[in-house]
């Protein structure tokens, strides 16, 4: 034992000998924030913030305007409640279900949780759910696209149990069979067990049809083991096509089983173009028949047991406005105007794509979210990575070789439409040169 594995705790040894802040998207980031200072000419699709056309964050005005003009020292810097700001747990609750369809809202209100917000944003919100709910010998479903800090999350950090499903095949189609088959392994085998699920989906960008959602809900229907349900909603409502479901899951697997227990994470990173507030909200679906416990108690305990109490500027700033009527209205065009921005993109990415066939790589049947995928045969996702930045152009590889993840994520959030047939092209051109 070295003298610094003396000092470190399991918890610790895993974070230094697992975690790796030398790969994953931000890694990547890094370097190609890198190559754009110089040169100019240079494409960055690797992190998932959506930009203007001029390379500026994209930031919502009303939002912008409130939180430089109408709040006090206090509501910007003092500390908020631990359990929330009341207009803001109150107005994101109804903002929420709101965005559900008419015969889902009544069900929401009455089955979900007054939400928690807490720091660290979405990334803090798996994290306490996962110290909540999850014990080492709980694992946690997940599928073998996902968002790399879940790994850091759930299997490096807290040391959960991995099991692993294929949700998009080699062709970039859905198919919920891997789902079935991971839980049956993990039922026959665990007292209780965690599914995570992420919609619109980080990295592949797919949000199902309302069929796709039926047969889910069915295979969840059958649960006989206690299930956490984790829901990841970073990128809710940012869906292109009309099939795709351009709301959350929650109000849909909302009281399906007595043995499932839903649980929605999300914030205004993505939702109200809010990156860097770094607040997550929890909510979980109301426990039938158990009046003890209180869920916002429960989670308030968590939080306040992890990291305090949440960031109050932003929770002031969102409530303020979602609680009056002109500015809520302002807001949600303002949204509705930055989606329109990010549709364009999406179809042109998805226009340019018709344009070219290829053997080493085939993009996912996208519909939604931030990203656009290439799933790549035969070639090795970080060396193209590596190929495609030298060209003039940042992308996030996504390898995992236990897993058998290998394919290229850009965002097309963060590039103007006038640059996607060029970053296409780019990609294609690399990929023929390849080996």
């Amino acid at each position: 034992m070295s003298r610094v594995e003396s000092f470190l705790s399991k918890t610790g040894s895993n974070i230094q000998s697992k975690v790796d802040l030398t790969k994953g998207t931000l890694a990547w980031s890094i370097r190609a924030i890198k190559k754009a200072k110089e040169d100019p000419t240079f494409i960055n699709a690797t992190i998932g913030s959506a930009k203007n056309d001029d390379g500026s964050l994209m930031v919502l005005p009303t939002l912008n305007k409130i939180m430089a003009d109408k709040l006090s020292g206090d509501k910007l810097f003092g500390y908020a409640n631990v359990r929330g700001i009341i207009s803001f747990i109150d107005a994101w609750k109804e903002e929420t279900i709101s965005s559900y369809p008419l015969e889902l809202q009544e069900k929401a209100r009455k089955m979900s949780s007054t939400p928690v917000p807490v720091s660290g944003g979405l990334t803090g919100g798996l994290f306490i759910v996962g110290a909540a709910f999850f014990d080492k010998e709980t694992p946690l479903i997940s599928p073998r696209a996902r968002w790399g800090n879940i790994d850091n999350v759930y299997y490096k950090h807290l040391g959960v149990p991995e099991i692993t499903f294929t949700m998009f095949d080699d062709a970039g189609s859905v198919s919920w069979e891997g789902v079935k088959e991971s839980l049956d392994l993990a039922v026959d085998k665990y007292e209780k067990i965690g599914l995570m699920l992420n919609f619109p989906n980080n990295p592949m960008g797919y949000a199902p049809n309302q069929k796709e959602i039926n047969e889910l809900i069915k295979i969840i229907k059958n649960l006989s083991t206690p299930t956490i349900l984790l829901l990841d909603d970073a990128y809710e409502g940012y869906v292109y096509e009309e099939e795709g479901l351009n709301h959350s899951l929650f109000p849909h697997v909302l009281g399906v089983n007595e043995n499932v227990l839903s649980i929605k994470v999300d914030g205004p990173s993505k939702k109200y173009f809010a990156y860097g507030s770094r607040l997550g909200v929890i909510t979980l679906e109301k426990i039938k028949a158990d009046k003890e416990f209180d869920a916002r108690e429960f989670l308030a305990k968590a939080a306040r047991s992890v990291s305090s109490s949440a960031p109050r500027g932003i929770q002031e700033g969102l409530g303020f406005i979602l609680s009056n009527e002109e500015l809520k209205k302002q807001i949600r065009q303002e949204k509705q105007e930055a989606i329109t921005i990010l549709k364009e993109r999406f179809l042109t990415f998805k226009n340019e794509l018709k344009k070219y066939q290829s053997d080493k790589i085939t993009p996912v049947n996208s519909n939604a979210g931030f990203f656009g995928f290439f799933i790549l045969h035969g070639l090795n996702a970080p060396e193209m990575g590596d190929k495609l930045m030298k060209k003039g152009l940042g992308t996030v590889p996504f390898y995992n070789e236990r897993t058998g993840l290998n394919g290229i994520r850009v965002a097309f959030c963060s590039v103007s439409k006038e640059r996607i047939p060029e970053m296409v092209k780019t990609i294609y051109e690399t990929a023929a040169s390849m080996k």
